[in-house]
């Protein structure tokens, strides 16, 4: 996923005409994507690339990400708290300059928010209890392990390294995982069948408070070597 070669992040809420509706917004998206230019072959960690697969899974089935993600839902008999609209309350997050307060049950990513709420790269809401419970359900899917490792996990990370986020002692032969910008992180341990999250509001108030990403960094290290 990261590999496309597209930029790591532009503000696409500054660059399109906000009076536009969402799909007129999620359109211009596409235009401004269709302009840049990929470095083919690097590895950049992207939300470009993401909020493009979500639009094109969109053209696809001709329907929202929402109602596309509860019918592959429905299809798998897969039950899950998950939603893209919350109505209990959640902790906050960063503070959004572009709604001049901390988010209220809305995505913290700002494009997300400026195109619906509902894009590939954000806006799913879970509790760390919801989302284990949820590739709990997945893993046991004989397709997804076939599927996943036909495409080599993509879009999981493969822990690596005595540095990585992952803990202390990563085994990349048999776990996948995934971060999250605002504190969040899983970790599929695909021998042991185990499942562990933490979630954590690690950038509030403000995702640029002193050394935010070495700090959440020591917290998971520590908590994954703990736990698996």
């Amino acid at each position: 996923g990261h590999t496309s070669g597209y930029p790591a992040w532009i503000p696409f809420y500054k660059k399109i005409d906000e009076s536009l509706t969402t799909e007129q917004k999620k359109k211009e998206a596409v235009e401004i994507i269709s302009k840049m230019k990929r470095e083919k072959g690097k590895k950049i960690y992207s939300d470009i690339n993401y909020i493009l697969l979500g639009l094109i899974l969109e053209k696809i089935y001709e329907k929202p990400l929402d109602a596309i993600f509860f019918e592959f839902l429905i299809e798998n008999r897969i039950k899950t708290g998950i939603c893209f609209n919350p109505t209990k309350e959640i902790p906050l997050t960063s503070y959004s300059v572009l709604r001049k307060n901390y988010p209220d049950k809305t995505v913290e990513d700002e494009n997300s928010f400026f195109m619906g709420g509902k894009t590939g790269h954000a806006g799913l809401f879970a509790s760390a209890e919801q989302t284990v419970d949820y590739f709990d359900q997945l893993l046991k899917k004989e397709w997804f392990l076939k599927v996943s490792n036909d495409l080599n996990f993509a879009g999981f990370d493969k822990p690596v390294g005595e540095n990585s986020n992952y803990g202390l002692n990563p085994d990349p032969d048999n776990q996948i995982g995934h971060l999250g910008f605002t504190g969040t992180a899983i970790l599929i341990d695909l021998k042991k069948e185990k499942i562990t999250a933490l979630f954590t509001n690690a950038t509030h108030p403000s995702a640029e408070k002193i050394e935010r990403k070495k700090r959440i960094k020591k917290v998971r290290q520590h908590f994954f070597s703990l736990l698996t």
